[in-house]
């Protein structure tokens, strides 16, 4: 299982990644700080919602939307 993670507000992310769950400072490998446009790619990913208005009708529509998710690697 993971190690626990506290959640903290997204503009902090620039900050919290400096420091790992050891409490050890991060770097990149050659020693550098952690930049997250230089060394972390900004991907971007669609998820759908759906939702059947009337369950109990067997030719009830679905109705579903995108959801938009972002995150970096």
């Amino acid at each position: 299982m993971s190690p626990p993670v506290r959640s903290f507000p997204a503009k902090d992310l620039p900050v919290e990644i400096q420091v790992g769950v050891t409490g050890r400072v991060r770097k990149t490998e050659d020693g550098k700080r952690i930049d997250l446009v230089r060394d972390c790619e900004l991907l971007e990913l669609f998820q759908y919602e759906c939702l059947v208005p009337n369950p109990e009708r067997r030719d009830s529509r679905i109705e579903c939307w995108p959801i938009q998710r972002l995150f970096r690697r």
